[in-house]
């Protein structure tokens, strides 16, 4: 696969929910509109192939013949997963909901780099004492290739984007 916004998926990334597409004439010839051309799809986690297989059987083929791929995260996946655009740097900010009205306010901030490499830090401050925002910690350049891996880890930091404030650091 030439494309660099794109990769060719292993089989064990497929989980349910799992976003990808696949390239029509390879699977679905049938599909005059789409033949040659990609498909987005979701991975359901098992069901029937087209031709009586399993989706994971179809997959294994797909992936074998490099005509799956998943496209790397970009700007379009991280608004969609309620990042905002820090309009100072090329960074991503999204506030946190905090369930204690005396908490500090927080702010995870996220840098995009080549191919799914990103930093994400933590900054806390304001609430009761009004202290300026400061960095409690950073997640270094680590692999977060798709949406669909942005997503997990999001939950697993708790990050969740439901009250975005516009903060430019």
């Amino acid at each position: 696969m030439n494309n660099n916004n794109y990769y060719v998926p292993t089989i064990e990334e497929f989980r349910d929910g799992f976003r990808y597409e696949y390239k029509a004439d390879e699977f679905l010839g049938i599909l005059e509109p789409t033949k040659g051309k990609y498909v987005k799809e979701t991975f359901t986690g098992g069901g029937g192939g087209m031709d009586g297989e399993s989706e994971r059987d179809d997959l294994y083929n797909l992936i074998n013949e490099e005509n799956v791929r998943v496209k790397y995260l970009d700007e379009e996946d991280l608004l969609k997963l309620g990042w905002d655009k820090n309009k100072k740097t090329s960074g991503y900010n999204v506030e946190p909901t905090v369930d204690c009205l005396d908490a500090e306010d927080r702010l995870y901030v996220l840098e995009l780099k080549n191919q799914g490499r990103v930093d994400i830090s933590l900054y806390a401050g304001g609430g009761l004492m009004g202290r300026e925002l400061e960095l409690m910690w950073k997640l270094p350049n680590i692999q977060v290739r798709n949406y669909n891996e942005m997503e997990v880890l999001m939950r697993q930091l708790s990050i969740s984007p439901s009250n975005i404030k516009r903060y430019d650091i």
